[in-house]
């Protein structure tokens, strides 16, 4: 049970958990854990609560079973009812409230307009058509601009275009009488005069 005062590290230290952990198993605690103040009194988990896993390879899906007994899990069950498009690959839903809208959904669980709507694309860009009692998935599995067709892949290599420039000439005033520049250094007062380095 969270307590007045707990952070994810006074946390990982009475459970054996690490942060990343009790960040992956209790999707209420923001990426910094700098939440756990507005969920005092609630039980999370510190354990994980699916039992020993695997990290997936180069899949990306729901819960599968491996040959070993191990569960994958990638992404939240689906509840019902959702709305058809609603993204499959997320991390967390949410059941609209009588007094919700997208605002305060996005607020609540620290979610921008656009990473919500890409998620949820059936719901319109004004959310007019936000519905009460039906889920919407309010969290990505992992980092959003890795999902395909996402404003563009986050793991594109930009182009770049190549600037001619011309090297500056060496300000030869800075030179003492024998073409040392380290002799016209400025140093600090009361430094020591035979420091080479």
């Amino acid at each position: 049970m969270v307590r007045s005062g707990d952070t994810c590290s006074s946390i990982g230290k009475s459970t054996g958990a690490t942060w990343a952990q009790l960040i992956s198993w209790n999707s209420e605690i923001n990426n910094q854990c700098s939440n756990l103040d507005k969920i005092v009194g609630e039980n999370i988990c510190a354990s994980n609560p699916m039992g020993n896993y695997i990290m997936p390879t180069n899949t990306i899906g729901s819960s599968s079973a491996t040959g070993t007994g191990n569960v994958v899990i990638t992404t939240a069950l689906i509840p019902s009812p959702t709305l058809h498009g609603t993204n499959s690959r997320c991390g967390r839903h949410h059941k609209i409230g009588a007094n919700e809208n997208c605002a305060t959904v996005e607020k609540k669980f620290e979610i921008s307009k656009s990473d919500f709507l890409f998620l949820n694309p059936e719901v319109f860009t004004n959310c007019t058509n936000l519905q009460k009692n039906v889920y919407y998935c309010v969290k990505p599995v992992g980092y959003i601009p890795t999902y395909p067709s996402y404003g563009g892949s986050a793991t594109s290599t930009p182009v770049l275009s190549p600037i001619s420039m011309t090297d500056a000439p060496f300000p030869t005033h800075l030179l003492d009488s024998g073409g040392d520049a380290d002799a016209v250094i400025p140093v600090a007062n009361d430094s020591r005069k035979d420091c080479t380095e």
